[in-house]
């Protein structure tokens, strides 16, 4: 369907290479199409899914839809790549398996409540300090949660935005029933990938979704909103940098930028969305073509620097490993930015254990 609406209605008038990051050539809609016909990968793997060129497209035609159609049929045709099997949940080889197996056990609620904190793989693993800050702010709020963690867990976006399906349609039945079985009526999300998995992808492959899904972001801004959260201080002037998953796939209001404004000293210099832009990190692209995400990384990162930003905030896993990986400006997580300001202690992080999980995992180890 994808493939005959750009044969039948694509103008090739370029206004959706416009705005992307990566592509600048036309030829990218006839390596798709080609690709979708039997043809060979020439470069599909470099699109980051962030759907920018979706925005100004005069037919309402989606490039990146194209692309992960590609990505699909090369799958299905090819089988998986090493790319494929480092973030594959269901490989016990992958990177995310070898840090579920190693990392350490710490205290966190695990049993019954309506309200389901969802870190995500990512956060989870390797990005402990944002999980200690939102758990530290669901209890300073008096929140009665429980914590859902463990790449059993996981949503499957990851793989799925690479063409590979199998992580997501298995894992998706498995994690509802999980969430039902723990008393949920409310998931709270840290990871956009997640939010996107539960919110938009999971309602197309089951009958019901039996709880809400919302940002973590957002509910913790409307705790702020009823005087359950107070300020907080941080004087600093910083960027935020917006997750595509959110701004763009989901079209939702994460509330970060009300959050981070919230805090007594805090100035936000991009208080809207207008020139939100990708980091470089999604579809696969940190993971197969680093060079290109972080040359990617070190412009947005430049820009909020030339801005007077002292540091860059944003609300996604991905981002901030991408925007930290550009060696630019210091990088923060919202919920991380917001418990600093009140005082939570949300500990250490060991960048060394998410490269050592990867190099292992790239090298079949």
């Amino acid at each position: 369907m994808i493939r005959e609406s750009f044969e039948r209605y694509c103008l090739q008038c370029g206004q959706c290479l416009d705005r992307c990051p990566v592509y600048e050539d036309l030829c990218i809609i006839e390596t798709a199409l080609a690709v979708l016909k039997g043809g060979v990968d020439e470069g599909i793997s470099r699109c980051l899914t962030c759907g920018l060129c979706e925005e100004d497209c005069p037919q309402d035609l989606s490039l990146k839809m194209l692309i992960k159609e590609a990505r699909l049929a090369m799958v299905r045709r090819n089988g998986l790549t090493q790319g494929h099997r480092v973030v594959d949940p269901l490989d016990p080889a992958s990177a995310l398996s070898i840090a579920d197996r190693e990392r350490l056990p710490w205290d966190i609620p695990m049993g019954q409540a309506e309200v389901v904190y969802y870190p995500g793989c990512f956060v989870d693993l390797f990005y402990p300090d944002v999980m200690r800050a939102a758990v530290g702010l669901l209890r300073l709020a008096g929140v009665e949660f429980t914590v859902l963690r463990g790449t059993e867990y996981c949503c499957g976006v990851p793989s799925y935005n690479t063409g590979h399906t199998a992580p997501l349609e298995t894992n998706s039945g498995h994690l509802i029933d999980e969430v039902v079985h723990r008393g949920g009526k409310l998931v709270l999300t840290s990871c956009p990938g997640c939010y996107l998995a539960l919110a938009r992808a999971y309602p197309t492959i089951v009958d019901s979704m039996p709880f809400k899904v919302v940002p973590l972001t957002a509910y913790l801004a409307r705790l702020v909103d009823d005087g359950t959260l107070l300020p907080g201080s941080q004087e600093a002037k910083v960027r935020y940098h917006d997750p595509c998953h959110l701004l763009r796939s989901a079209k939702v209001d994460d509330r970060a930028r009300d959050l981070l404004s919230s805090v007594d000293g805090t100035i936000v210099l991009n208080p809207g969305v207008n020139d939100a832009t990708c980091c470089g990190f999604g579809g696969g692209v940190r993971n197969n073509h680093p060079e290109l995400a972080l040359g990617i990384s070190k412009r947005v990162c430049r820009k909020a620097m030339k801005e007077g930003a002292v540091s860059m905030v944003t609300n996604c896993s991905g981002c901030l490993q991408n925007l930290e990986g550009a060696k630019v400006l210091p990088v923060c997580d919202a919920t991380v930015y917001k418990a600093v300001a009140l005082g939570i202690d949300v500990g250490e992080r060991d960048d060394g254990f998410m490269r050592n999980c990867f190099r292992r995992a790239w090298r079949g180890q």
